[in-house]
């Protein structure tokens, strides 16, 4: 999976590798509404209509951009039209059509910017834009965001389309650029901000009380060390 941006336009692109020949290519692309800013890979379906075995397995991604909503798309799906799930605000609206003309296109935008400079942060979905994303490999049906409204935010996907997460935290007083979960234990997860500082949760607590280390740069990324699941790294500016 990339995703890119060219000429204003913004897209997820699904690509395929072929080892017999050494050739990659891109197989389908996804419009997406804004600037992406992190996709993630989901091994679960969060279409609660769509018959399985019971294991609830699927191959799909998860999208933050610019935009607050977090989309969720089906990578089986060549020619989707609309998200199979949205997480934020934006699951109460429904499908809405594509706008017909660019002018229209440019009012939506000047209603979105007005309505995301009033909203302030809530415990319910992030008001700003989707920065970091992490899929719980041990309880698949586990989401967790890092937003520029500061919080981390945990999603139940079991459900499909929410406009409501599980769990709002307020780790940090800056934005949150990277998320986590840990590699062998459910419940725990880093989460790195601007505020230069790196939260180690556990999310089995009301308030995801942990650790936290103060640094003395921005926080880009954080990962946990895939030897030794004590340690985890840290990515900040040169």
């Amino acid at each position: 999976m990339a995703a890119k941006t060219e000429d204003d336009v913004s897209c997820l692109e699904t690509y395929v590798y072929e080892s017999a020949e050494d050739n990659i290519y891109v197989h389908h692309d996804i419009m997406l509404p804004s600037f992406p800013l992190c996709v993630e890979w989901l091994n679960y379906n969060v279409n609660p209509s769509v018959e399985d075995d019971g294991t609830r397995r699927g191959n799909m991604v998860a999208v933050g951009t610019f935009d607050p909503d977090i989309e969720i798309w089906d990578l089986d799906t060549v020619e989707g039209v609309y998200p199979d799930a949205i997480l934020g605000a934006g699951a109460d609206k429904g499908k809405a059509e594509p706008s017909s003309t660019a002018t229209s296109d440019k009012k939506s935008k000047k209603k979105k910017k007005k309505r995301k400079a009033k909203m302030g942060a809530n415990d319910k979905f992030h008001v700003d834009a989707v920065m970091c994303l992490s899929a719980n490999a041990l309880q698949r049906n586990l989401l967790l965001s890092g937003s520029a409204d500061t919080t981390v935010k945990l999603w139940d996907l079991q459900n499909g389309s929410s406009s409501s997460c599980v769990k709002s935290y307020n780790f940090h007083t800056d934005k949150v650029s990277a998320v986590q979960w840990h590699p062998t234990e459910a419940f725990y997860a880093l989460s790195g901000s601007y505020d230069r500082s790196v939260m180690a949760a556990d999310f089995r607590t009301v308030d995801g009380s942990g650790a936290k280390w103060k640094f003395d740069a921005d926080i880009e990324g954080v990962k946990w060390d895939p030897h030794n699941s004590n340690l985890f790294y840290v990515s900040t500016p040169r």
